[in-house]
C-alpha cells in the first residue's frame, strides 16, 4: 500500500476542523465532526497510481497540487501568497547516483576488495559536487548518538577527525521515544559527526527480522531531492562529508575482520543500549558520481478566510505531496 502523504494528513485535519469552532476547549467536538468517507476519499485519490508516486517535477506531483489547491477552496481558506494564489514554487535540486561510476572499497593491510553497488552497498547522492571521493580510516561509533545528558555518549574515547564514521541507524531503545525520533534523524548524526572532524558516513541497520536493503535500491534508483537556497545551495547538503553509503547487512561482518568485537557483539551492545566506539583497523575509499536535475517544485499555503477559529492561522503545506 503506497504511502500516508503529508498533505493528506492535513487535509483532513483541516477538513475535521473546519466549521467546528476548533477552539483549545472544542477539541473532543471537533473529533465528533471527522467524516470517515472524506477520509478515505481524499486517500484514495492521492494514493492512486494515476499519480505515478506524486514525485516533484511529473505530473502525478502536479495532478496531487492541484488537488489539494481544490480542496483549499472549496474549505472557504484564502490564498497565502498575497492573497492571489495557494502556489508557491521552489527550485529543488534533482540527483541520482551514477551507479556504475560509484564504488566502495574496503582495504586491508594494503589489500582491497571492491564491493558490488547494489549487492553490497548503496551510495547517497552528494548535493553539492557531482564527482567525489574520500580514503580514510574507519572508526565505529555505535548509533553515532552524542548526550551525555541522557547518559549516552557514542563519541567517548574516539576521535573521528579525518575518518570515516561506521554507525547503526536508528537510536538506544532506553531513550523515550520523543528522544529516539529526535537522535534517530541523520541531519542530527551527521551534524554531530561534522562538528568532529568526519569526512564520510557508511551506515548499517539494526537487525529487524527482516531485510530491506533491496526495497532502500528500488527507491534510490528514484533519486533524492533537496531545495535549494537565494544562493543555490542545498538545505542539509552536508557538504563536509565526501561520501555516504549505507552497507547491506549481509555482509556487515566484512567491517569488524580487524577489530576487537564481532558483528554479533555489536548488535547486542546495541540491543543492550550501550555506547560504543572503537577503530575498525580498516581504511575504506569511497567514489560517487552524481547526475543532477533542476526541479521546480512547490509549496501550498493558505491563511484563515471566513472560519475565524481555526486553530491554526497559517499552514505550510510543503509542496511534498509527494509523502
Amino acid at each position: 500500500m503506497q504511502k500516508f502523504t503529508k498533505i493528506t494528513l492535513l487535509l483532513l485535519l483541516i477538513s475535521s476542523c473546519v466549521g467546528s469552532g476548533f477552539a483549545q476547549t472544542e477539541a473532543i467536538k471537533s473529533m465528533n465532526v471527522i467524516n470517515p468517507d472524506a477520509i478515505k476519499a481524499t486517500m484514495t485519490y492521492l494514493s492512486d497510481d494515476l499519480l505515478e508516486g506524486r514525485q516533484p517535477g511529473t505530473k502525478g506531483f502536479s495532478l496531487a497540487s492541484k488537488y489539494v489547491e481544490s480542496r483549499f477552496m472549496a474549505l472557504g481558506l484564502k490564498p497565502g501568497i498575497e492573497g492571489k494564489s495557494y502556489i508557491q514554487k521552489v527550485p529543488l535540486r534533482k540527483a541520482t547516483v551514477v551507479e556504475n561510476e560509484s564504488n566502495l572499497t574496503l582495504i586491508n593491510n594494503g589489500k582491497e576488495e571492491n564491493l558490488v553497488y547494489g549487492k553490497h552497498f548503496l551510495a547517497s547522492p552528494n548535493f553539492n559536487k557531482q564527482s567525489s571521493e574520500i580514503e580514510a580510516p574507519l572508526v565505529f561509533i555505535g548509533f553515532g548518538v552524542h548526550a551525555p545528558e541522557l547518559g549516552h555518549d557514542d563519541y567517548q574515547g574516539i576521535d573521528v577527525k579525518g575518518k570515516i564514521v561506521v554507525l547503526l541507524s536508528g537510536s538506544p531503545e532506553k531513550l523515550n521515544a520523543n528522544e529516539r525520533a529526535y537522535f534517530s534523524n541523520n541531519t542530527i548524526k551527521f551534524n554531530d559527526a561534522i562538528q568532529r572532524g568526519a569526512v564520510g558516513v557508511i551506515s548499517l541497520s539494526v537487525p529487524t527480522g527482516r531485510s530491506t536493503f533491496d526495497a532502500a535500491v528500488k527507491r534510490a534508483k528514484q533519486g533524492s531531492f533537496k531545495w535549494l537556497d537565494a544562493n543555490g545551495v542545498p538545505k542539509d547538503g552536508f557538504s563536509e562529508l565526501k561520501g555516504i553509503v549505507t552497507l547491506n547487512n549481509e555482509y556487515a561482518d566484512k567491517l569488524f575482520a580487524n577489530s576487537a568485537k564481532t558483528m554479533q557483539d555489536v548488535f547486542a551492545e546495541a540491543k543492550a543500549g550501550k555506547p560504543q566506539a572503537f577503530p575498525l583497523n580498516l581504511n575504506a575509499k569511497i567514489k560517487v558520481k552524481i547526475n543532477y536535475k533542476a526541479i521546480e517544485g512547490l509549496v501550498v499555503k493558505f491563511r484563515a478566510g471566513r472560519y475565524q477559529k481555526l486553530w491554526v492561522d497559517n499552514v505550510v503545506a510543503i509542496g511534498n505531496s509527494a509523502g
